[in-house]
């Protein structure tokens, strides 16, 4: 605490350990004489609005600290379920690629069984189906707010994964 000029009281805000700002308490263009019960209790007045100030600094700064943890999280969980997904989609399309190579050495050795062209154009296209099957799901997730459960060829790999985000998520 201390006297400015002989009319006001300056008091400083303290939040922690810094001062934040100063409270200034007084008369204009008036002597005043400041009994020292009466500057007691203007220096608690101005400790209990510190305070509250520091309080609610701190709870802006929690508030900012829980937003950032948030979108940390859901870009964490989106770049796992990036992953997933990529890998989900590489796998019929290496698959594709894979059968069609066949395909085309066996044209190329000018080996012309049909049986085992017809069989790579065929698991060349179920091998698409799948890929435009994942597709299909992705954009179904992100349109509707709807959960939709199906049995298909290696969904247990999908529930597993979907298990351990929910799990991690939990925790």
């Amino acid at each position: 605490m201390s006297l400015w000029g002989s009319a006001a009281a300056l008091f400083p805000m303290w939040a922690g350990e810094r001062v934040i700002e100063a409270a200034s308490i007084g008369k204009f263009r008036l002597h005043r004489e400041w009994p020292p019960l009466l500057l007691e209790e203007l220096k608690l007045a101005v400790r209990i609005f510190a305070g509250a100030i520091d309080r609610k600094q701190g709870e802006t700064a929690a508030g900012v600290a829980r937003t950032e943890l948030v979108l940390a999280q859901r870009r964490s969980m989106i770049g796992e379920l990036v992953a997933s997904l990529v890998h989900k989609i590489n796998q019929p399309l290496g698959a594709i690629l894979s059968d069609l190579g066949g395909l085309a050495r066996l044209v190329s050795q000018g080996n012309g069984d049909p049986v085992l062209a017809t069989q790579a154009v065929s698991n060349a296209i179920e091998d698409t189906k799948r890929a435009a099957e994942v597709v299909r799901r992705i954009r179904r997730l992100f349109k509707s707010d709807a959960t939709h459960i199906e049995g298909v060829e290696g969904a247990a790999s999908y529930r597993l994964d979907a298990d351990r985000h929910a799990a991690a998520s939990c925790d």
